[in-house]
């Protein structure tokens, strides 16, 4: 069985590349992508270093079969869209639909709940890890009504910005 850690981190780097694509991809939103990137490139890192300190205790990280289909789900689910996004079949704004999805579906099906450990450096790294997901799916949902206003009103907020 893979380590699930690294496992996790690997698709916080997976996210990077794919918000990385998207900002060689859409000019426009640019800024927002890259640095979302970036911050994602930093989640998998954070992850690794709790790798490289815990590595020698193999129970710290002890993950529920759902858990393990969580990070399965979101691997698979990200590698698509990278593929379709380096196919160039993604248009701007379902770009920020998925990746709205991807960091809704990340706090929804609590994925950064899913190690059963006790360890407090683990429980801060991860609710950091948490906490910045949150303002990512925030980010998002204002680049969502900024860059493609549904009526009048969404319009007007972003005339007002």
């Amino acid at each position: 069985m893979t380590n699930p850690l690294l496992d996790f981190a690997k698709n916080e780097a997976r996210l990077s590349r794919l918000y990385r694509s998207y900002a060689d991809r859409f000019v426009a939103q640019k800024d927002l992508w890259l640095g979302l990137a970036q911050e994602e490139k930093v989640h998998a890192a954070l992850l690794r270093g709790l790798n490289r300190r815990f590595a020698g205790d193999k129970n710290l990280f002890v993950v529920s079969r759902a858990g393990r289909q969580i990070l399965d789900y979101i691997a698979d689910f990200i590698v698509e869209q990278q593929n379709l996004a380096l196919g160039g079949l993604i248009a701007s704004e379902e770009a920020v639909k998925i990746a709205l999805r991807l960091e809704q579906s990340m706090l929804e099906k609590k994925s950064f709940e899913i190690f059963a450990t006790d360890h407090e450096e683990v429980h801060s790294v991860l609710a950091r890890l948490n906490k910045e997901t949150d303002e990512h799916r925030r980010r998002l949902e204002k680049a969502q009504t900024r860059f493609f206003p549904r009526d009048e009103t969404d319009k007007l907020e972003v005339d007002r910005e």
